[in-house]
């Protein structure tokens, strides 16, 4: 996963096999067992809330107000006209391309390496329903060598308008940068997927990536080393969507 500013990112490749799951240095307090089998838990909390993520609130003429909403990616025009940013090299051409092959119907599976069925994408509109962003969501294991957890919520992409960045919106009454807007968005939706039992949440990252870890780390994820000079960032089990 390729993330940059923490407004964009994607995953193609599946996860490589770890030679020691990271899962396991969170100790034993870590696979504590909960409702509906083990998940990864762990006492630690989100460094901020919701409302201290929002920061301070910009001139009202520069904030919009937006919504959030669950899409059918196929056939959906706006994530066709997604931009990201004109590059067309790097974390800004990838997720651009992630957005039209979503439109286009490609499988999670097959991109992404997902298991089952569970296939949300997270859309955050603004003024004439305009597609401010959008997180992917799917359901994967953590590690690939045998662990006593289940799947847990997966983030393959997580993407902001390129027109927007840098700007601020107000999303159900708080003021937030619109990359925040999207992951509360789609943590929210997580937690109303699993029938209000919030599961472990994860992610990849590359290692050198601050701006991202940052936004991660706002939002209550933990860090894991990967040799393969990304990170896994972990959202233990149990923590509200903030």
């Amino acid at each position: 996963m390729n993330l940059t500013d923490g407004t964009f990112a994607r995953d193609t490749d599946p996860a490589p096999r770890h030679a020691r799951c990271p899962v396991r240095s969170l100790g034993s307090a870590s696979r504590q067992r909960a409702a509906g089998g083990s998940a990864l838990v762990s006492p630690y909390r989100p460094r901020f809330s919701a409302e201290e993520n929002a920061g301070p609130t910009p001139p009202a003429d520069t904030c919009q107000d937006v919504r959030a909403c669950v899409v059918d990616p196929y056939r959906w025009e706006p994530l066709r006209r997604f931009s990201a940013g004109h590059s067309r090299r790097g974390a800004v051409a990838e997720v651009n391309r992630s957005s039209r092959e979503r439109y286009a119907g490609r499988r999670l599976a097959q991109a992404y390496g997902v298991e089952g069925s569970y296939d949300r994408v997270v859309a955050i509109l603004g003024a004439a329903d305009q597609l401010v962003g959008w997180c992917g969501l799917g359901r994967r294991h953590l590690c690939e060598e045998s662990v006593p957890l289940p799947p847990g919520a997966y983030i393959y992409a997580i993407a902001t308008d390129g027109a927007h960045r840098g700007m601020r919106v107000r999303y159900e009454g708080l003021t937030m940068r619109p990359g925040s807007a999207v992951m509360l968005a789609a943590l929210r939706q997580i937690e109303l997927d699993w029938r209000g039992e919030m599961p472990y949440v994860w992610a990849r990252v590359k290692s050198d990536n601050g701006p991202s870890h940052r936004m991660f780390d706002r939002h209550g994820f933990l860090n894991f080393p990967h040799p393969v000079l990304e990170w896994v960032r972990v959202r233990p089990a149990g923590l509200p969507p903030v």
